[in-house]
């Protein structure tokens, strides 16, 4: 369906374009709209049309000179649905507690997710913006130090939208480092390819093209600068989608010392979002006693220099971090998964390594509650005898 309708409308004007341009009543245009362009695939597929619906869209696509080959394939696409709903003999209406069911593996898990996201979607109308997607990665790799390491952390954002008009909000944190007794802010640089515009950290070639300072701003945050969402331009067609990337030298130990018995990894959820996707990859080189934890908790309460980072706080989910063969991305952001590619193949370039040295951990999660850190740690083990 997004083949079919991508060349007829500009997907910003929304449904009611779509039912106009292509002669439809606005209830049927709104749906099929929803079916192709819904960033959550949850959402969409409770739009699925039925037999008499298909046909009106059959015919309207054909009129307006939609190819034979996409036709062909729509066409192909809608009689294997229908086969299968007609053999099954379910309802339309379940579908979307079927796609649920099978992308979540327990009856608890789905109410969780449930809760979340309607949690999310208030949240989203109450502040009047939201995140299709949101990955983050760090990359850990021995630093030139002895039993130091480095860290490079990489962001791509896809979709930020106001849903209404406001003051702009905070869309990329700078990275921050801190240790067991004291939180700290380290000697942190852009990546490469950052360095030479005024939204640094931004990668702009692998950002969406023409990245404006009436989309994005720099805002202070604690004596440095974070990246401030000011709206997409009307004139995108597409949903707009951001790169980042920093390095940090000697961050932090690589074995256990006296004020540092774990490794820890956060990413901060500021906004609702739809789907996080969350890569700690560590280089080979690095020993890991036991495995990689991970979770979300509560970070509502104020750290302070001294603070630890409280980890008894922690949310009740039932997803898992696993470890993976591949940085492809999930859907609905699979086809940014090149872009990805080449964000973190740079960033380990910059850290003298390829991503070939990296062993991959995922820890993904939809609508994650906002206020929250989403936290990979390891216990470092002690360091080799002298």
């Amino acid at each position: 369906m997004r083949s079919a309708l991508s060349p007829l409308v500009i997907e910003k004007q929304g449904g009611r374009a779509f039912a106009r341009r292509l002669g439809l009543d606005k209830t049927l245009g709104w749906k099929v709209f929803q079916l192709a362009f819904s960033v959550d695939d949850e959402d969409a597929v409770k739009h699925i049309p039925g037999p008499r619906a298909w046909g009106k869209i059959i015919a309207a696509l054909e009129q307006n000179g939609t190819s034979a080959s996409t036709m062909v394939d729509l066409r192909t696409a809608i009689d294997a649905l229908e086969a299968i709903l007609l053999s099954s003999k379910l309802k339309r209406g379940a579908i979307a507690d079927i796609f649920l069911n099978g992308t979540v593996s327990s009856t608890s898990g789905r109410r969780l997710l449930r809760i979340r996201k309607e949690a999310s979607q208030t949240t989203s109308s109450i502040l009047g913006v939201r995140i299709a997607a949101r990955v983050g990665c760090f990359l850990v790799a021995p630093s030139k130090a002895p039993h130091k390491v480095d860290v490079a952390v990489m962001a791509l954002i896809q979709g930020p939208e106001f849903l209404s008009s406001r003051a702009p909000v905070r869309l990329y944190v700078p990275m921050t480092s801190w240790t067991e007794s004291r939180a700290s802010i380290a000697d942190v640089r852009a990546g490469d390819g950052a360095k030479q515009h005024a939204l640094y950290p931004l990668i702009l070639d692998l950002s969406s093209p023409n990245i404006s300072q009436d989309e994005l701003q720099r805002g202070p945050l604690n004596n440095r600068k974070s990246v401030d969402f000011l709206g997409a331009r009307p004139d995108r067609t597409e949903p707009l989608y951001l790169s980042f990337s920093e390095i940090q030298r000697e961050t932090g130990s690589m074995y256990r010392e006296s004020d540092d018995s774990w490794a820890t990894l956060a990413l901060p959820i500021e906004l609702p979002i739809g789907l996080v996707v969350f890569d700690v990859c560590v280089h080979r080189e690095i020993p890991i006693d036991n495995r990689i934890d991970a979770g979300i908790i509560d970070s509502r309460i104020p750290r302070r220099d001294g603070d630890q980072l409280i980890v008894d706080q922690r949310i009740r989910t039932e997803e898992q971090i696993v470890e993976i063969n591949s940085l492809d991305l999930p859907a609905p952001i699979a086809s940014h998964s090149a872009t990805y590619h080449e964000l973190v193949r740079r960033g380990a370039a910059e850290l003298g390594t390829t991503i070939a040295d990296y062993r991959f951990h995922r820890f993904a999660i939809s609508y994650p509650p906002i206020k929250a850190l989403l936290m990979a740690r390891w216990k470092l083990p002690e360091p080799p005898s002298q």
